[in-house]
């Protein structure tokens, strides 16, 4: 299988290095990903300065590392890098989970997201933050589900997001996003000039009960698969607004 690897952490992040090492024991991997990190930039795209490209032959892979986001990676990878286009895009491996609203603000997500826009399937792949990051066992987890989706992905494209736990793994289960919000607070600083910064603070609250939410089934030490599209329209709410054109005319 072709596969295209990228990333929001960086070319040089652990987590990439470790997928390209298991999956390419087995498929054709290329990586293409930012030069720097670009965590938490969602689906950013450059549009004011040229992009640059640089291979990049280092011990453990080989690749490309281009001065953009990760959607900017996986455009410029389809569009202009790639002799033949990929089987499929796979993006990560994050370090720190993309659960709930993360989704919205995640790099991570955004290039498989920017795959599939693309026609191409796509597996965004995260694992929970902890001291000492062991990524192989992510790895070998997405190397096995692209085994288990191969009738799948000739079939139709697809789109996942992946999450995994940091403790022993229990098994796996198909959720969906978490309904969280995200509680902020703004930190403000003084630094030694005496100039005013400030931090943004966070955490993420889910109502969720059900227990089948990304956010709930990785508390519990599941991997959790979430199917993913990026058709963003409400359709309860467009039903109940059917009748609308008429309001209008009636006003």
């Amino acid at each position: 299988m072709r596969i295209l690897l990228t990333n929001d952490d960086g070319i040089h992040s652990h987590g990439l290095i470790s997928l390209y090492k298991v999956l390419s024991m087995e498929h054709d991997c290329v990586v293409i990903a930012p030069e720097r990190e670009n965590s938490a930039i969602g689906h950013a795209i450059t549009l004011s300065r040229p992009l640059r490209v640089r291979k990049i032959n280092a011990k453990n892979f080989k690749g490309y590392a281009v001065s953009g986001t990760p959607a900017d990676c996986v455009k410029i990878g389809l569009m202009a890098l790639l002799r033949k286009k990929p089987d499929i895009v796979i993006s990560g491996i994050n370090v720190g989970l993309n659960v709930g609203a993360n989704l919205i603000y995640s790099g991570t997500v955004s290039a498989a997201v920017e795959a599939s826009i693309a026609g191409i399937s796509a597996i965004s792949v995260s694992q929970k933050l902890q001291k000492n990051m062991d990524f192989e066992t992510s790895g070998n987890i997405i190397n096995g589900l692209l085994e288990s989706l191969k009738k799948v992905l000739r079939s139709q494209k697809i789109l996942l997001n992946v999450n995994v736990p940091s403790r022993e793994i229990k098994g796996l289960k198909i959720t969906h996003q978490a309904r969280s919000v995200s509680r902020e607070s703004i930190e403000k600083r003084i630094d030694p000039r005496g100039v005013a910064y400030y931090w943004l603070k966070g955490f993420l609250v889910s109502p969720d009960n059900d227990g089948y939410s990304d956010e709930s089934a990785v508390s519990k030490g599941y991997v959790s698969i979430t199917p993913l599209h990026f058709d963003m329209t409400d359709y309860e709410v467009m039903k109940k607004l059917k009748n609308i054109d008429k309001l209008i005319r009636d006003v």
